[in-house]
């Protein structure tokens, strides 16, 4: 699985900045031995990297992943990410095959949005990767691979066999958070290398947005018991910002309380589908158990502090982000206690509170950077907002923003079109009955990250 020569690169990671990705500027010249020197002038600065690799040797499409593409696919995330992720591709030939995947992924989109990239022009390249599964233990640099053939369908449209993939990563993540030579699974995550606290978080991150699809409690969801809880065993005070090791804001913007009750919110739903189908639902015992997770969304939590791995302008996505996710999961547990009615006024109330989340998202042109961030972190709070409004100006809103400047970036483009299909099949009938949002999102296998 090593690769045991010296790869095919050429620069280093994307220099984190307030600006696109693509406003970087690269210039390559050699030294006294014909060896190129990439120069990458980010905000003015001119930052040197120095990788020694024959032009011959040269990989594109890794050059292309490291200078663009792993900005757009970890938005929110630490500078420091992209230079683990470039470690591993360096030393790893699993993960260099694919990041090669999703660079090439990207690519097709751009140039074709309406293609299926990974059943065309990339099926043979995906293919060979999918020999790499079915083993039985995985290493961290398996499960970051793994992630980023996620992160292929992700950019690919969203459906497809990601849960295959995202598999791979839940597993790896098992086995450092249950290690009998860790304490549990907080001591595991706090001690833990930081490229393998980055693979497991962002396992755990999928996981949670997975069962919003699946309609299954989340693999996780004993571990977010037990490491996000609000007071469980005083691991998440909500007077003092998390252990960083711990924080679920440095991977995708969102608080800890908020992965828990997103967490719950998917396992009240599976319980009470399971409840409906043995014909014993109780529905005291299931507000009471809502009750809990709505007292969480409601609390106020410490700010995430400023530090010196993350720019002002990320800072600022981050918290809107997090404001966001807040309050769409409150529409998301309400659409479990009452139905999926967009006339109950407990939704209507959570609609409006995420569309003014939604609105103070700056879209100027020089802050398109934070808005394009916070719209494509929150696809599954727009997408749950807008199946559950019949407003048609909420709807004409969360609309717009999907379809903002990049929106063939990632699975923007899908979600849009799959909440369009949910309003018009609405539109078509009755309005007693309830949204066919959770079936329409199940079978499409939309993945909402």
């Amino acid at each position: 699985m090593y690769c045991t020569q010296r790869p095919p690169l050429l620069a280093g990671p994307a220099l984190t900045s307030s600006f696109s990705p693509t406003y970087h500027q690269i210039f390559n010249v050699e030294d006294e031995n014909g060896y190129p020197n990439t120069f990458n002038i980010v905000d003015d600065a001119v930052h040197a990297s120095f990788f020694y690799t024959p032009r011959e040797e040269v990989d594109p499409l890794v050059t292309h992943y490291m200078m663009e593409v792993v900005n757009m696919q970890y938005l929110l995330v630490d500078s420091r990410i992209p230079n683990l992720i470039f470690e591993t591709v360096s030393a790893h030939l699993f993960s260099r095959k694919a990041v090669k995947l999703l660079a090439a992924v990207y690519q097709d989109r751009i140039r074709r949005p309406d293609d299926a990239a990974l059943v065309t022009s990339q099926q043979e390249r995906y293919k060979e990767l999918r020999t790499s599964l079915g083993r039985r233990w995985y290493t961290a640099d398996d499960a970051m691979a793994a992630l980023h053939v996620v992160s292929s369908f992700l950019f690919d449209g969203g459906p497809g066999l990601w849960s295959e993939w995202l598999n791979v990563a839940c597993s790896y993540a098992d086995s450092v958070l249950f290690d009998p030579g860790y304490h549990g699974p907080a001591d595991a995550l706090m001690h833990c290398d930081k490229r393998m606290s980055f693979v497991i978080k962002t396992a755990m991150w999928f996981d949670v947005l997975a069962s919003v699809t699946t309609q299954k409690s989340p693999h996780f969801i004993d571990i977010f018991r037990q490491i996000f809880r609000p007071g469980h065993s005083g691991i998440d005070d909500p007077s003092v910002p998390p252990h960083p090791q711990l924080s679920m804001m440095s991977v995708m913007g969102c608080e800890n309380h908020v992965v828990w009750a997103m967490a719950e919110t998917s396992n009240l739903a599976a319980w009470k589908q399971d409840q409906l189908n043995k014909g014993c639902l109780s529905v005291p015992d299931l507000v009471a158990k809502a009750g809990d997770i709505d007292a969480s969304l409601a609390m106020q939590r410490c700010p995430e502090p400023m530090t010196d791995d993350i720019d002002l302008g990320r800072h600022l996505s981050r918290q809107l982000t997090a404001e966001v996710f807040r309050s769409s999961t409150r529409v998301y547990l309400r659409s479990v206690v009452s139905g999926d009615h967009p006339s109950v006024h407990e939704i209507i109330e959570g609609v409006e509170e995420t569309i003014s989340c939604l609105d103070r998202v700056p879209i100027r042109a020089h802050e398109h950077n934070v808005a394009n961030s916070v719209v494509r972190s929150t696809v599954y709070s727009i997408f749950v907002c807008g199946c559950l409004t019949d407003n048609h100006s909420h709807r004409s809103f969360l609309i717009a923003r999907l379809n903002q400047k990049d929106k063939n970036v990632g699975n923007v483009s899908s979600v849009g079109k799959l909440m369009e299909r949910v309003w018009r099949e609405r539109d078509e009938n009755p309005k007693g009955n309830p949204v066919r949002w959770r079936e329409i999102l199940k079978e499409s296998n939309m993945l909402l990250v």
